[in-house]
């Protein structure tokens, strides 16, 4: 909201030319914070390799980006006041899974 009406962006701001690196990748293009969360979720690790190669966006790892997704899925349901919800995400540490507690939709 705050970069749509800020008076610095509305002076200067110019569309990106074809092919820019600066552009959003396929995979985030056009989404609410909402269903890339969910999208992010569902994304296996074959499929981040694919949308993200050569992006800075691979050093948080799917792990990294699947456990932020939980947050803000859950900080969202936090203010619907919705129930909790276990879920399950990958952990970088012994190949075991750990468990996170957050907020989900049902």
């Amino acid at each position: 909201m705050s970069q749509d009406v800020c008076a610095w962006n509305q002076r200067f701001a110019r569309e990106l030319p074809e092919g820019s690196p600066f552009a959003p990748r396929e995979f985030i293009a056009r989404k609410d914070a909402r269903q890339l969360a969910h999208d992010l979720l569902e994304l296996s690790q074959e499929e981040f390799s694919a949308a993200f190669k050569g992006s800075p966006m691979k050093r948080a790892k799917l792990a990294g980006l699947k456990r932020s997704a939980t947050v803000v899925l859950g900080n969202r349901i936090k203010a619907c006041r919705q129930p909790l919800q276990l879920i399950r995400a990958p952990s970088q540490r012994c190949g075991k899974r750990a468990p996170l507690r957050r907020d989900l939709p049902t």
